[in-house]
């Protein structure tokens, strides 16, 4: 699908991939709606030029996506990227901790399909990108929500692309490494000892920008890719996951023996 006079809707838009993608789209000649929770994504949206609207937004509940469907009207492609990082020692985390996983990075694009889709089949064209992460392709220790939703939100992926593909309707799933956005430095994740240091750390040095991710999606939305993995730095990580599962288990359960020393 070429972008150019096409309507875009984008959640998770107030800052980073969501943002990004929503400027990329715009530069590609499409309208984009940007929705967040966050509501100072109406202004953000305001300063992007007439042809971006913003929406406060709340992806958990069914009645705001109908409402947003409302104000949008039918959308030839629907980025789902909200997402929260939630995480810490399992035996530890309340119930609360799961429900919000769930419910944003999960529920969150169930809820946009329900509104969505219907348009997009009647007029046998669209698209839904779903932006899950390399965490739901291979699991990382202390990010048990996180994983568990992710995964969730790649398999729900997969499902709907052998359903829809012969409906006209694209689905692409992309699975990002580590990008340089807010995601977890506003994350619910108590981790002891040092390795949230050593996480934010790798974070600063390796990640790469939202920008380069925005671009990625927006070609993968033109080309028709079904699978966007864009590790970036963790590619050798994810690599050695899919050749060596066996290694890399050992490989984590000594390095978080290690960045939790003393902290428990």
């Amino acid at each position: 699908m070429k972008l150019a006079g096409k309507t875009v809707v984008v959640t998770g838009a107030a800052g980073g991939i969501g943002l990004a993608t929503a400027r990329a789209c715009l530069d590609a000649g499409a309208r984009v709606h940007l929705a967040d929770v966050d509501p100072r994504v109406v202004a953000t949206a305001a300063g992007l030029g007439p042809a971006a609207r913003g929406h406060a937004h709340d992806v958990r509940d069914p009645a705001a996506w109908q409402a947003l469907r409302a104000a949008t009207g039918p959308a030839d492609a629907l980025v789902n990227n909200a997402g929260v990082c939630v995480g810490g020692p399992t035996d530890e985390l309340p119930l609360e901790a799961w429900q919000q996983s769930v419910d944003v990075n999960l529920w969150g694009p169930i809820h946009g399909l329900r509104a969505y889709l219907p348009d997009m089949l009647a007029r046998g064209q669209g698209v839904i990108v779903n932006v899950a992460s390399v965490a739901g392709l291979m699991a990382f220790p202390m990010m048990g929500p996180y994983c568990t939703s992710k995964f969730a939100l790649v398999g729900l992926s997969e499902a709907l692309a052998v359903e829809l593909a012969g409906r006209g309707v694209q689905v692409c799933t992309v699975c990002p490494g580590a990008v340089r956005t807010q995601l977890l430095a506003r994350s619910q994740i108590a981790l002891p000892g040092k390795a949230r240091e050593v996480i934010d750390r790798l974070i600063e040095r390796l990640a790469t920008s939202p920008e380069r991710m925005a671009a990625d999606i927006v070609a993968a939305i033109q080309d028709g890719r079904p699978l966007l993995v864009a590790a970036g730095t963790m590619w050798p990580l994810y690599a050695l996951h899919r050749a060596a599962p066996g290694l890399y288990g050992w490989l984590f359960r000594a390095t978080t023996r290690l960045a939790t020393r003393g902290g428990r």
